[in-house]
């Protein structure tokens, strides 16, 4: 969801797909299924199975599964440019942690979502609720990247934050919403 809502923005993304998804991606492009954004179509979609393919990019937005999350973390290598950091998009309060012994914790930025977007068919999301994207450096306090990817998310989506003392941040938003353990996310890279 946030790789096609960045694509919609006219950013330049790639997505890390495999199998049924792959081929629907590069063949029919992305549609996404929104009540609060609105339903869309992305034609064309830059989509591979290699990230070589991809190359080296700004960004990497990960969304996988914790139980693929080493592989994947060795995998995006050919992502992973000099300046080129991490956000983890997935469940679970040590995957910074863990991305960062594959990478190297400074490419890690910590991060909390609130979203709820599922595949329902090969090519096909269903956005069904959009909470807060909260994400920020390790150690606390603000930086540049983490400042460009607010603004670039907040324009699009809103919703993202650039947190200052993202563990307290999360807990917060957590204590908040007793529902959040219900959310979902899209199972690729972005």
């Amino acid at each position: 969801y946030y790789g096609a809502m960045l694509a919609r923005g006219g950013h330049d993304v790639g997505f890390i797909a495999r199998g049924e998804h792959l081929r629907a991606l590069q063949q029919q492009g992305l549609h996404v299924e929104s009540a609060h954004v609105g339903d869309f179509h992305l034609p064309r979609v830059n989509a591979s199975d290699d990230p070589v393919a991809i190359g080296p990019v700004d960004t990497v937005l990960m969304g996988v599964k914790a139980y693929d999350l080493e592989s994947a973390s060795k995998a995006i290598a050919p992502l992973l440019g000099p300046r080129t950091f991490v956000v983890p998009l997935l469940n679970g309060v040590d995957m910074a942690e863990r991305i960062g012994a594959a990478i190297g914790p400074e490419r890690v930025l910590g991060a909390t979502v609130f979203l709820s977007c599922n595949v329902i068919a090969p090519g096909r999301l269903r956005h069904v609720f959009n909470g807060p994207l909260v994400f920020g450096e390790p150690g606390g306090g603000r930086s540049p990247r983490g400042e460009a990817l607010e603004a670039a998310l907040r324009a699009l989506l809103g919703t993202a934050l650039e947190g200052e003392r993202l563990r307290e941040g999360a807990l917060t938003v957590i204590a908040g919403r007793p529902n959040v353990g219900k959310s979902s996310l899209f199972n690729a890279l972005l």
